[in-house]
């Protein structure tokens, strides 16, 4: 069964006629790969449909008479008041693609801005095949089945603009496993040269063979991670202001390394590393990590301190 097909459940396909009579750039493209009436099954997709429909209204200024009035024009039938009050609420289960097409005309937003909440791209997609994907993956697999708009339009730049941040993110954090990855190597290597040779100084430099090669590839992965931190950083902050939630309960692992307790404990962490070459600013001065590593360098120097006075004590 194809993506398209499988989204929704058929069963009227003699409706697909109906789709010609959508002139947006979408309804052809939709009558062609969907072709029949479909239904969605789950409430929780009806409310976001609804919460997205209402959203839309409201920034346009229109009542719920004007807007049934625009989604009535053109058509066989006169939708009524109580159609959009029952579509917004979601006590209306059987919508069909045609219905938001009708919505999408009438409100002149794209199909994909109606069915996901795009401005949440960390959420998990209720549709039905989609279920559990994050929003912002959906939103790439229900640009697929309807094409990008024809005619420009803000919102979906926007959510466009929101989804290429996180994907932008989402390989940040790929490149950094790869990077930790290497850094646990280059810590084995380490050892194993100990072993071999001797330390000096403060362990950095290591007499033997291949020593000061070794040097060389640590600060390189030092430095590598702290750019890496830094980008994640500036990325996570800029979702931030555009009211982007992190989920603490999601079952992503690179949705949950951004929720704030993962966030905070690993940028904690990366800190401690990485301020052996660098001044460590990003993770000091961002709102998230900055106050943990405060109160770690608090506890430690309460804890130094403690321990000299246990010294000097007669």
């Amino acid at each position: 069964m194809s993506i398209a097909s499988s989204l929704f459940r058929s069963t009227i396909p003699s409706k697909a006629r109906r789709f010609r009579r959508f002139r947006n750039g979408y309804g052809n493209d939709a009558v062609r790969k969907w072709r029949e009436k479909t239904t969605f099954r789950e409430r929780v997709t009806m409310s976001v449909f609804g919460n997205q429909i209402n959203l839309y209204r409201e920034k346009r200024h229109l009542t719920f008479e004007r807007l049934a009035q625009a989604i009535s024009k053109g058509q066989e039938r006169d939708y009524t008041k109580s159609f959009v009050q029952h579509v917004i609420s979601g006590t209306k289960t059987n919508v069909s693609l045609s219905d938001v097409l009708l919505f999408s005309n009438a409100l002149q937003v794209p199909p994909v801005l109606l069915l996901i909440d795009t401005m949440q791209p960390l959420h998990a997609c209720h549709l039905p095949t989609f279920n559990g994907m994050l929003n912002y993956r959906a939103f790439r697999r229900l640009e697929e089945i309807f094409g990008r708009p024809s005619v420009y339009c803000d919102e979906y730049d926007d959510a466009e603009l929101t989804v290429k941040t996180v994907e932008a993110l989402e390989g940040l954090y790929n490149e950094l496993k790869h990077q930790y990855a290497s850094k646990g190597k280059l810590d084995e290597e380490r050892l194993r040269l100990i072993e071999q040779g001797t330390p000096y100084g403060e362990g950095e430099v290591i007499l033997g063979k291949g020593g000061n090669e070794l040097l060389l590839k640590r600060l390189d992965s030092i430095t590598q991670v702290g750019q890496t931190w830094e980008l994640i950083i500036l990325g996570r902050n800029a979702l931030r202001k555009y009211g982007v939630d992190f989920p603490e309960d999601s079952s992503d692992p690179f949705a949950q390394s951004l929720a704030y307790p993962q966030f905070a404990k690993n940028g904690t962490a990366a800190y401690g590393y990485v301020r052996r070459t660098t001044s460590g600013d990003c993770f000091t001065e961002d709102p998230i990590i900055g106050p943990v590593i405060e109160r770690f360098i608090r506890r430690n120097t309460a804890i130094m301190n403690a321990r000299k006075n246990r010294q000097v004590r007669p």
